[in-house]
């Protein structure tokens, strides 16, 4: 059963979810934003900005924390994420799902009393994720870009992880994951001509990481359609 104060405005039976995505100026839901339209699910997005903050909670049945440019220890120099911050910890208070990707399930860790810090090597490309939970966790090559990594909030339960960082989480009705199931080949190749030098410096070749982009491309999005079904069977019980 809902608590009352999300219940408040949120979707009744027989109505259309409503699901808050927050993610950066310019950026795509990719095909999280098409799994939920799938469903019926409303995308309201709202854009991380240094002088706004997300919007709040009453009316919205999920949240979308995806990537961002940004890292969580930023907080000193972008005051959204304090904000994104204590939302998520509002909506785990009031059980309110929450999806974590990359840039997410830092905040998201972050916010249930974890911590986030920079990793020894930054992980970009298509990775081995496992050993992995393979009832939400799909054992298949997911797509990874990030520089910080996260420590596990408790209470946790860790469904993912590989030698260069912990991948995937459970927390109550909510799920973190470090890889990106959202992102589509189009939107690798937008983000490997802006952070070319970023490429260059990480020893990473992005033709190759292109073509292997377009080769798991059905096999990603069919991976990514599965985690989001598993997501949603907990948000929707």
């Amino acid at each position: 059963m809902r608590p009352a104060e999300w219940a408040h405005g949120a979707a009744e039976a027989g109505e259309m979810m409503r699901a808050l995505a927050l993610l950066d100026r310019k950026a795509e839901t990719g095909w999280i934003g098409d799994h939920a339209r799938e469903r019926g699910i409303r995308v309201v997005r709202a854009h991380r900005s240094p002088d706004q903050q997300p919007p709040p909670l009453v009316g919205f049945d999920l949240i979308f924390s995806l990537g961002s440019e940004w890292s969580v220890t930023d907080a000193g120099r972008n005051p959204w994420i304090g904000h994104e911050l204590r939302l998520l910890r509002r909506a785990s208070d009031l059980g309110v799902p929450v999806l974590g990707v990359c840039f997410g399930a830092q905040a998201l860790a972050k916010a249930l009393g974890g911590d986030v810090w920079r990793a020894g090597r930054p992980e970009i490309g298509w990775v081995r994720v496992g050993p992995v939970d393979t009832g939400i966790i799909p054992d298949t090559p997911w797509f990874t870009w990030h520089y910080d990594v996260f420590q596990l909030p408790s209470p946790a339960r860790l469904l993912a992880a590989n030698d260069c960082s912990l991948q995937a989480y459970a927390a109550g009705r909510s799920l973190g994951v470090q890889f990106h199931p959202e992102v589509t080949p189009r939107m690798i190749r937008g983000w490997a001509a802006k952070g070319k030098e970023r490429l260059t410096a990480a020893g990473i070749d992005a033709e190759a990481m292109l073509e292997d982009s377009d080769a798991l491309a059905e096999s990603a999005r069919t991976a990514s359609r599965s985690l989001f079904s598993a997501f949603m069977a907990v948000a929707e019980a």
